[in-house]
């Protein structure tokens, strides 16, 4: 069985600032499993093929939403420094 707290430290480290980030602007997420071979948008975009996924998301009538996360938020500098 899956726990959702992972056991490597560095990954309780970063789950703990999401959990943080998440209460401070009262955002909920659940986690949950889904298979390699099910998950082909998370398949395609890890092979950078955002195109792929946003023309099956528009043909099943879904409106695409593109984020741009500034830099802040994807310095990892703090997580480097506790390794």
């Amino acid at each position: 069985m899956r726990r959702e707290t992972p056991s490597a430290r560095l990954m309780q480290i970063v789950t703990s600032r999401r959990s943080a980030f998440l209460q401070q602007r009262r955002l909920f997420a659940r986690s949950l499993r889904v298979s390699s071979s099910a998950n082909r948008w998370a398949d395609a975009l890890s092979r950078q093929d955002v195109a792929a996924v946003v023309a099956e998301a528009q043909a099943l009538g879904l409106t695409p939403i593109l984020i741009d996360v500034p830099p802040d938020l994807r310095d990892l500098t703090w997580l480097l420094e506790r390794a």
